[in-house]
């Protein structure tokens, strides 16, 4: 019994990968080893600008959630502002 060599994590006894890699090898001759690596590199990697989006986009989340929380606050600018700030240090 061995493991997977593509996973590494399923059992396999016959044949060096398993049924769900199996599958993903099939998809390489479909539509070649090249296509498949460029969909998988579209799809599951950022570039640094869309990762420096995401980072913004995760952060207006973050500020917005806190704008929320601190509604009942008196003094909610100067709350706000020190938030802000901190998140930016971040």
């Amino acid at each position: 019994m061995f493991r997977c060599a593509l996973c590494e994590e399923e059992v396999v006894i016959i044949s060096k990968v398993c049924e769900s890699c199996r599958n993903i090898k099939h998809l390489m001759t479909v539509y070649s080893r090249e296509r498949i690596y460029e969909v998988l590199n579209n799809i599951f990697k950022r570039e640094p600008e869309k990762q420096d989006n995401k980072i913004k986009v995760e952060k207006k989340k973050e500020i917005e959630t806190l704008q929320e929380s601190v509604d009942n606050y008196d003094n909610k600018d100067d709350l706000l502002k020190e938030l802000k700030q901190k998140i930016k240090k971040k």
